[in-house]
Order: structure tokens, then sequence, then C-alpha cells
């Protein structure tokens, strides 16, 4: 098995977080997607269904919800005890993040995907300040476990990291590469004792063979003065529990909710398109050349037993889609929003 292979609990998972993510993001994502959250109407060519897939607006109450309840829990900012009497964390990432921001990041992928993973690294060189690498749901893709002295111990943890790494040829291209940081205990050869080690993937550049991959450098062996470890320094967070299992996102059936939303504002939308405006009709014996005029300084010759009128739309079929619009129009509401967001807490 390639080190790309993921774990079956991810593989059924995936599909609800690639939802969640999508809503998320917003309307550009929904409507990227296409089919796959509004179906086409039968008989709809390409034009016709873009046309109908823009007549609305995606709803985003998912994430305005989810950016209040981030915003309610950081209400008061947070205390902060460090131990070891370390005091800069104003850069506990490496990159420049401070450990309130990584925080807030944290109970944003809790709150809105129930899942976050936390690893403790350090230069490849072993010196330094160690520092804090964050994954999303989407980046841990396999895990093992196994019994130590009756505890349930991480054994193996592979995580998909994308690099940008320059064009030799031209130094303001940019590509995406695909790497995979594999942590794992193994056996100590010399004492049979585990030891944590941690080894880099990339594909490799094998046309035959699409799953190929090769080691990047050697295999690193960290250690903490001077003694290595014999435990993987990674944390599974969730919305319930430190488990390896993945949970449910929190925020599921909200998502649901305002994809079913936007299906019905769309179809509701595109029903006033045909409909809110009046078709004017004539009857009688009109001749070929008989052009029509409307207007309130335009008079209307007609044939003897002609007629004129307009059809106007009437009857009951868009009031269930007005009446769920107005659900619609309840969740745009900032202030009822707010006040649902409280009473979560």
């Amino acid at each position: 098995m390639p080190v790309s292979s993921t774990h079956p609990q991810y593989d059924n998972r995936k599909e609800r977080w690639h939802r969640v993510r999508d809503v998320l993001d917003g309307e550009d994502s929904v409507k990227a997607a296409g089919t796959e959250y509004l179906p086409k109407l039968p008989g709809q060519n390409f034009e016709e269904y873009e046309a109908y897939k823009n007549r609305s607006p995606f709803p985003d109450f998912t994430r305005r919800t989810v950016d209040g309840l981030v915003g309610a829990i950081f209400r008061r900012d947070p205390v902060v005890e460090s131990a070891n009497d370390r005091k800069d964390l104003t850069n506990v990432t490496g990159d420049g993040t401070d450990l309130v921001t990584l925080a807030k990041d944290v109970v944003e992928e809790l709150v809105s995907m129930a899942r976050f993973g936390l690893l403790v690294d350090m230069s490849s060189s072993g010196e330094g300040t160690p520092f804090i690498r964050s994954y999303k749901t989407e980046s841990m893709i396999n895990w093992r476990t196994m019994l130590i002295d009756g505890v349930p111990t991480l054994n193996l943890v592979v995580l998909h990291e994308v690099v940008e790494v320059p064009r030799e040829e031209d130094e303001f291209e940019i590509d995406e590469v695909d790497h995979y940081r594999v942590l794992q205990l193994i056996p100590d050869p010399e004492n049979g004792q585990l030891v944590y080690t941690v080894k880099l993937f990339q594909r490799a550049e094998s046309k035959s063979k699409k799953d190929t991959f090769e080691q990047i450098g050697p295999t690193i062996i960290p250690s903490k003065t001077g003694k290595v470890l014999n435990f993987i320094p990674f944390q599974f967070l969730g919305s319930r529990s430190l488990s390896t299992e993945p949970e449910k996102p929190p925020i599921s059936g909200l998502v649901d909710m305002n994809i079913a939303i936007y299906l019905t504002s769309v179809d509701l939308k595109h029903g006033a398109h045909y409909t809110a405006l009046p078709t004017p009709w004539v009857s009688g014996d009109i001749d070929d050349d008989f052009h029509l005029d409307l207007g309130p300084s335009v008079g209307l010759k007609l044939p003897e037993g002609g007629q004129a009128g307009l059809i106007e739309y009437t009857g009951q079929g868009l009031d269930a889609l007005m009446n769920i619009s107005g659900l619609y129009s309840f969740m745009q509401d900032q202030k009822a929003l707010d006040n649902r967001v409280r009473s979560m807490l």
C-alpha cells in the first residue's frame, strides 16, 4: 500500500467533511460544485442551468454561525499559563502565529469539523525552540494505535502536507507538491525499545507507476535533552474527546439545512423569473403584420370580436416556497442569528 493510503474511518467521513467545507467556503465553492448540490431540471441545457443556478445567492448563515460561536467563546481574552516559565508565546508555530490565534483556529475547526491535530516538532538539526505544527481534518489521512501497558497509544500517524516549491526554470512560478509526513514508533534494533521516528515522502516522478513515492532525506529520530522519545508527540483533538476516531461535525445538520434552503430559494427565484411579469395576449382575426405596442399612451386597434389581456400569476404554487424563503430571511438577519448563537452557549 502507498504512503498516501487513507484510514477506513477517513474514507467514511470524507464526503461529509467535503460538504461542510464547501458550505463554509460559501457561494463560490457551492456553485462551482454545480449539480453536486443543485441538480439540473429536466431538459435544461448548460446555459439554462447556469442561469437557473445563479438566480439566487447562496445564504451564508452556517459561516456566520461558526464565526459567532468562535467570537462568543473568545469574547474575553484567554488566560495563558506557560510551562517551564516560557513567556514568549508570540510565535508558537514557527511561522509567526501566537498562542491565542492558534487557539482560535483550533476552536473554529472543532466547531466546524470536530477534528484537529497538533504536532510538537523542532528543526531537523535538533536545535532551537520546539514549535507546534497544526493539521486540519483532511490532512490527517491515516493512523494506527497499539496497546502499551494496557493503554491505547499512537504508533503511526500519516499527515498530508502541501508544500510550495519554486520552479527551477522560473523563480516566479510556484508548484504545489504533496508531501507525506510519517510519524512512527519502531523498535530500536539494539534494545528493542520503541523509538519515535519521522520520515518525509513525496510522489516519485514515474510515468509507469502513479502511486510510487520516494523518501525525502534521511529518517529523523527526534530527541529531548539528548534522549530519544518513546512516544509520538502528536495529539488528535475532537469536539467531545481526544480519541483518534473522527466525530460527526457539530454543524452537520445546519449545513444540510443551509443547502436545502438554497435549493428552495433557487426554485423560488426560478419560478418568479417566469411568473413575476405579466404576459400580454390578443385573440381574434389578427393580421400577420400585427404589431403589439404597450404603454399608457398607446391604443390597440383590434378586429371585430378581438380581445386583449394580460396573463398573470395566480394561485398557491409558490406560497410554500415563499414560506421557506421567510426562514431564509430570518437566518440572514444578524440580530436574530446572534441571539440564536447566544442561546446555544
